[in-house]
């Protein structure tokens, strides 16, 4: 059986050697611009790692209320394991094309993960079941109720 310092190296391995699953923002049905897969993503697989910069709580709450009154927000809210304190990752000016990832959660295709490597934190998405060439990317943004209010969200 292997450890879990073993499993951890395995899951660390596709973000360390910047390995992303081929992919392009295109127009989203449902939500302006989304990414989109351009090759077959089997289920369980690394897909994309959700870059940009690490912001304490309190200054994603003021970027978070600049962006609200542009319509545009990027924060990726995380409680870190080793830690109590909130922190957000800001891909508004340092992100990849994962920012593009939607929101949905019937059809939540993706799911995000917080791995610890070397005193780095990362998100990092891996799909929840077989994705074909063409599908948008989508992950539950877990908003509670007034933050879907808030968003106009209704998925």
């Amino acid at each position: 059986m292997p450890s879990k310092r073993g499993k951890l190296e395995c899951e660390n391995m596709p973000v360390a050697q910047h390995i992303t699953r081929k992919a392009s923002i295109c127009k989203s049905s449902k939500h302006g611009l989304g990414l989109f897969a351009e090759e077959f993503v089997p289920a369980n697989s690394f897909v994309v790692e959700y870059t940009g910069e690490l912001i304490t709580d309190k200054e994603a709450e003021r970027r978070g209320n600049f962006y609200e009154m542009n319509k545009l927000s990027y924060l990726f809210n995380a409680v870190f394991q080793h830690s109590d304190c909130l922190y957000s990752i800001d891909s508004f000016f340092m992100g990849n094309k994962s920012r593009f990832i939607n929101h949905s959660v019937s059809n939540a295709n993706l799911k995000s993960k917080i791995l610890v490597s070397h005193g780095n934190v990362k998100i990092v998405f891996y799909s929840l079941r077989d994705i074909y060439k063409g599908e948008e990317f989508l992950f539950d943004y877990q908003f509670t109720d007034t933050q879907k209010k808030k968003h106009g969200i209704i998925d």
